[in-house]
């Protein structure tokens, strides 16, 4: 008998596909498939949602994120690093959510790191 959590996640994707056979160039709907790929642990689906999205919209910095957490879990750094920055250039505030993406997966580099703790600064003083 499948989880509850399982039974979620094809729940989900059934969603996302009713969604998707309506409107193929649905954006949030790649994401979100994404997303569920990647909490999985299902990283080359995940990889390939997230590039789908953002073929049709390269400009969703959330799908950037997500680009590079995947790509983050799959110790693949130097493309992780280069996702994150095109979220970050495109949503600064996203920095507080790379950093702690960051920070779970040690091979980043630790320029990285300080160029997040600057946007979470710079963020911060744009808030007071």
């Amino acid at each position: 008998m499948p989880s509850t959590i399982s039974k979620r996640y094809e729940e989900a994707f059934a969603g996302y596909d009713k969604a998707l056979a309506l409107k193929p160039d649905l954006v949030e709907a790649l994401a979100g498939c994404g997303s569920a790929f990647s909490d999985l642990k299902r990283y080359d689906e995940a990889l390939a949602a997230y590039d789908k999205a953002l073929a049709l919209k390269p400009g969703l910095a959330e799908a950037w994120l997500g680009r590079g957490n995947v790509l983050n879990e799959l110790k693949r750094c130097d493309e992780a690093l280069a996702a994150y920055d095109n979220s970050l250039a495109l949503k600064a505030d996203l920095a507080g959510s790379m950093a702690w993406s960051v920070e779970m997966c040690l091979t980043i580099s630790s320029a990285m790191t300080k160029r997040l703790l600057l946007m979470t600064n710079h963020s911060r003083l744009n808030l007071i």
